[in-house]
């Protein structure tokens, strides 16, 4: 784990094994940690920073393969879900005490969360059934399933506008992003277009007027402007109007364009 400051200098390092997703607390001192996507057999636990000093401590989610995130500043509570099972935990942080909910049905693979703006809604991505799960989170440790809509292939990276009526998220083997209106359970949209080539991490701005949105193109489904010949083919960030959801820019990155994120709030 690297610690860089506004100037992107290095300023710090703590070793965890096979780091993933990062869910940082804004009103704490506190930064949590996954294992990665690409760990096999990581610990079943989760990584706990003290953003500070980087001092680190584990927490045992009794799970293989804890990888999705999120963090509920007000109530402290943390969520983890594995990669392997049908297995989401609620972590009281005052308390310590961790809280296990199975989900019926074939294994979704559960890659990430998003949590509404006040709090109370909880959803998250199925890879391998291309479902949106949207639960209560309104009285933790009690995560009831409250729907489970057909999005897409692959649904990565979600969420929720300012309002928390939209969730935005890519469908990465579809090469669209799915709208869905949570509070009235619904797929409102998809949208396609250029600079979406295996989108995956997704962004909105403070206003929630742009969304942006990273892709792969490991597959060299986006043509860059200009040919490259000795090195991989540019990653992009799709910018997305989204009262219009109008494309409206793609910029080239580096390869392998993933995961995405803006300031705490």
């Amino acid at each position: 784990m690297l610690k860089f400051d506004r100037e992107n200098r290095l300023v710090g390092q703590v070793a965890f094994e096979r780091p993933g997703l990062l869910a940082l607390d804004p009103a704490r001192d506190t930064l949590y940690v996954g294992r990665s996507m690409a760990a096999v057999n990581p610990p079943q636990r989760i990584g706990i920073i003290t953003r500070s000093t980087l001092d680190i401590e584990e927490v045992g989610v009794f799970f293989p393969r804890p990888h999705a995130l999120a963090v509920d500043s007000r109530r402290n509570v943390v969520y983890s879900a594995s990669l392997a099972e049908n297995s989401i935990a609620t972590v009281d942080m005052t308390t310590g005490d961790v809280a296990l909910h199975r989900l019926d049905g074939p294994v979704h693979t559960l890659v990430q969360f998003a949590l509404s703006p006040d709090g109370n809604t909880l959803i998250a991505t199925g890879q391998m059934t291309g479902k949106l799960l949207i639960f209560d989170a309104s009285n933790p440790p009690e995560l009831p399933l409250l729907a489970s809509l057909d999005v897409g292939a692959e649904p990565w990276h979600p969420v929720f506008s300012p309002d928390g009526r939209f969730a935005y998220f890519a469908n990465k083997r579809d090469n669209n992003v799915a709208v869905v209106d949570v509070p009235n359970r619904e797929v409102v949209a998809h949208i396609e277009g250029p600079g979406l080539a295996e989108p995956h991490g997704a962004a909105l701005s403070p206003d929630g007027r742009y969304l942006f949105v990273s892709s792969n193109n490991l597959k060299g489904g986006y043509t860059p402007r200009y040919p490259f010949v000795d090195t991989p083919a540019p990653g992009t960030v799709t910018v997305i109007d989204t009262a219009t959801r109008a494309i409206v820019r793609v910029l080239e990155i580096g390869p392998y364009g993933s995961g995405m994120g803006t300031a705490a709030r």
